[in-house]
């Protein structure tokens, strides 16, 4: 039947959510919701049996498991989480700030298609005020851990996920207290695409693939997954980095954990 979620991937966007939730969709004892609902953050309103309709099928051995990656960026979504489940555990993948900037570029421009043409990458930046805001990601974490405790929040970093998501998905079955399902085999590294994608053979491929919109050939994903990021001034990009350094120390403080971003 359809159960509500015991597990959340509430943010950030542009870090990774789409495939960390693809690869969680493998283990033979979660199940994932196939879009965002957004329904903490926009749709409350329309009530719980609205949202047990967008979960999928499950048995009771399965974990139920709901990706909307602007929760963390809403105190009442969050709020309204611990509300409806005090217990639920809330996954969070970061990732270095400059490159999200620039991904996040990408996807803004994929979308204006040609209504913007000229906008660059360091106008669309803004000013140094601008840039903070987008870079700084320590205030939402404050915002988690003010509302929940430190073991209900598992923070992963998007380099990881890319260069070993094997090491990540056990990291998750560990926070799940679920029994290891992945293995080196559930996961190919596809050099024309220059990442690790699924593995077509593996056992759960077939029920998921449709879902998450991997090609069935290759188990990468769609062709709007991994972008290409704009090419940055050498001066700007040196600037970006100069103002992220205290900002990711903040974030580093605050979560109790270290990403080696250069």
């Amino acid at each position: 039947k359809r159960r509500l979620p015991k597990c959340l991937i509430v943010g950030f966007a542009k870090c990774g959510t789409h495939a960390l939730k693809s690869f969680l969709s493998l283990h033979p004892s979660i199940v994932c919701a196939e879009n965002e609902t957004q329904f903490f953050s926009i749709f409350y309103s329309k009530g719980f049996d609205w949202y047990r309709q967008k979960m999928p099928l499950s048995n009771r051995h399965q974990i139920t498991l709901e990706k909307t990656p602007n929760y963390v960026e809403s105190r009442l979504a969050l709020q309204r989480i611990h509300d409806f489940n005090s217990s639920m555990k809330l996954i969070i993948i970061v990732r270095n700030p400059v490159i999200r900037l620039e991904s996040s570029y990408a996807h803004f421009m994929s979308k204006m298609k040609n209504q913007i043409k000229n906008l660059t990458f360091k106008e669309w930046c803004g000013d140094n005020k601008s840039i903070i805001q987008r870079m700084d990601l320590s205030p939402y974490f404050i915002d988690v851990y003010s509302i929940f405790r430190r073991d209900q929040v598992l923070v992963l970093s998007e380099e990881n996920l890319e260069v070993d998501p094997l090491g990540v998905m056990q990291e998750v079955e560990t926070f799940l207290g679920l029994k290891r399902a992945f293995t080196a085999g559930t996961f190919v590294f596809n050099s024309d695409k220059g990442f690790f994608c699924l593995n077509t053979n593996s056992s759960k491929f077939k029920d998921v693939s449709s879902i998450i919109k991997a090609d069935p050939i290759t188990g990468c994903f769609n062709k709007n997954k991994g972008r290409s990021h704009p090419n940055v001034d050498r001066a700007f990009l040196r600037k970006l980095s100069l103002l992220g350094q205290p900002l990711n120390e903040k974030l580093f403080h605050v979560t109790q954990k270290r990403f080696q971003w250069t």
